[in-house]
């Protein structure tokens, strides 16, 4: 479906006066694009939510999150939503 995207897309970042060197970008959908906000929605809607973590997103960030007292047992949720996402 998205095989016609530029393929050696790259990126840098500036701040102040400092600018890094060009990096190239394996994935994702370059900004702007018409497909961007529908290809989102269809991420964005597969993602589970359970009582163990909260999912954050602002413009095209997501985040999944989770707490626990045990780090292992907080890890483990992440990894098991992460593993429900495909990611």
């Amino acid at each position: 479906m998205f095989e016609f995207y530029p393929t050696e897309r790259q990126f840098r970042v500036m701040h102040e006066d400092t600018t890094t060197d060009w990096k190239r970008i394996s994935a994702g959908i370059p900004q702007r694009s018409v497909l961007g906000p529908i290809s989102y929605l269809l991420y964005i809607t597969d993602i589970p939510s359970n009582n163990y973590s909260m999912t954050a997103m602002f413009a095209f960030d997501t985040a999944i999150m989770t707490t626990d007292e045990d780090h292992q047992t907080a890890t483990g949720w992440l990894q098991s939503t992460s593993f429900q996402t495909g990611q």
